[in-house]
């Protein structure tokens, strides 16, 4: 499409109206310019005025005269363009319309001119593929007329010989096939017994190595069982000797309270050194976390018995039924420090026995991390995980303890122990120091 752009000349936009005392001209900016074109101009204006009697008429009504002159003209020139280029841009829009329907036209004649060849196209080669398909029928029909004739002349002549060709060949193929199909076979059988040797063979390697796994970790869990068993036999027994200790003081200071005419071998107290108001200790029973108190202190409710704390089936979540006693037994060891938890944990006879051992140590762990959130220090707490309890249970005389999951908690008070072990050894010093070489593990 044709596009005119019209250029508005530059004085147009330059074009300023006269100052007073200015000459309007093109050539002179100022009144007392001095080139030749001002001065051609100045002349030839002032031919047509009335008022300057001579070229170089420097007075006001010439000078007047001499710019309204000039601006006429130049109005007229300005006014003369504007009407131009309105008629060129009126004549622009005519014609770029005339120009939009000439390709209008020009778009509408080829569409259709092309859409007519392309019909005759089409109607052409459909023309030549009817025809095309007609041929093709009739010489199907022709061929398939010829090839029946054949057919029939073959199947009269050469039936039963080729017949006969056609059964030995299918038997030698037969034949063929199903030795090919026997090799391959054999091959894929003795492969795939091949497969199955070697995953025999590495299953027996990974389960010789799962049984020697659960052996070690067995025998590792045993040994700690063992070892903790040990260590309550041996406080046990420490216990049992400080009371016969306890017990033999007792009956020498009774020997030497007795009066004079009764065998008194002195008058005078002994000094032992001893503390008074010495309670004689019991021996824990089976069942129960601790002992019963030495003395009267402020962390003597830590050796009160916990009962067994039970669980739900297949669970090792702490119910809101433990949490009460877990709670009480967080605030006593906040409050004294010497006191050292132990939870071990059990399971019932359910499952495998690695199983059940495993269901036991993560019981045990999560009464653990109940007391560590609880405030207690890590290294207080001892988690054992035993597995079912069998005949420790049995022992005990609960037999419900051998089928249900459950936690026994222990709890030891380092300071009563300490406080327990100097009393026995003073009195063992000052009463008889034949008892001290025994005694040597609980010298303070």
């Amino acid at each position: 499409m044709l596009r005119t752009c019209i250029v508005i000349p530059l004085f147009l936009s330059t074009l300023t109206l006269p100052a007073s005392g200015e000459v309007p001209t093109s050539y002179c900016s100022t009144s007392p310019w001095t080139m030749s074109r001002c001065e051609a101009e100045r002349a030839r204006l002032a031919l047509s005025t009335t008022h300057c009697k001579t070229a170089g008429s420097t007075a006001p009504r010439c000078l007047a005269e001499r710019a309204r002159s000039f601006a006429q003209a130049r109005n007229a020139e300005i006014n003369a363009s504007l009407a131009r280029v309105a008629q060129i841009r009126a004549f622009e829009r005519v014609r770029n319309a005339e120009i939009d329907a000439s390709m209008a036209a020009v778009k509408t004649e080829r569409a259709r001119t092309f859409a007519q060849a392309r019909n005759a196209e089409i109607n052409a080669s459909l023309a030549r593929v009817a025809h095309i398909r007609t041929f093709e029928r009739a010489r199907n029909a022709e061929i398939d007329a010829s090839m029946a004739a054949v057919a029939a002349e073959r199947a009269r002549t050469f039936a039963q010989a080729r017949n006969a060709e056609i059964n030995a060949s299918m038997a030698r193929v037969r034949a063929g096939r199903e030795r090919v199909f026997a090799a391959a076979r054999n091959a894929e059988i003795r492969a795939s017994m091949a497969r199955v040797q070697a995953v025999r063979a590495f299953e027996l390697a990974r389960n010789a190595e799962i049984d020697a796994s659960i052996a070690a970790v067995a025998a590792e869990r045993t040994r700690q069982f063992a070892a903790a068993r040990n260590a309550e036999i041996r406080a046990s027994m420490a216990a049992y000797e400080a009371q016969r200790v306890l017990r033999a003081a007792r009956a020498r200071m009774a020997m030497f309270d007795r009066p004079l005419g009764m065998g008194r071998q002195s008058a005078s107290p002994m000094e032992t050194g001893a503390i008074g108001n010495v309670v004689t200790p019991t021996l824990p029973t089976r069942g129960q976390t601790s002992s019963q108190t030495l003395y009267a202190e402020p962390c003597s409710q830590a050796n009160q018995p916990i009962e067994p704390l039970h669980f739900t089936a297949s669970s090792t979540q702490i119910g809101d039924d433990m949490k009460p006693a877990l709670d009480r037994l967080a605030l006593i060891a906040n409050e004294c420090p010497g006191v050292r938890i132990k939870i071990h944990g059990y399971s019932d006879a359910s499952g495998p026995a690695h199983v059940n051992r495993r269901m036991a140590v993560r019981r045990a762990q999560a009464a653990r991390s109940y007391l560590i959130a609880a405030g207690i220090a890590s290294n207080r707490i001892a988690a054992i995980g035993h597995g079912i309890p069998g005949a420790m249970a049995s022992e005990a005389g609960d037999g419900n303890l051998a089928e249900t999951g459950h936690i026994e908690i222990s709890v030891t008070d380092l300071t009563i122990d300490a406080s327990a072990a100097r009393i026995m050894w003073e009195l063992a010093e000052a009463l008889d120091p034949s008892y001290v070489p025994p005694l040597a593990r609980l010298s303070p």
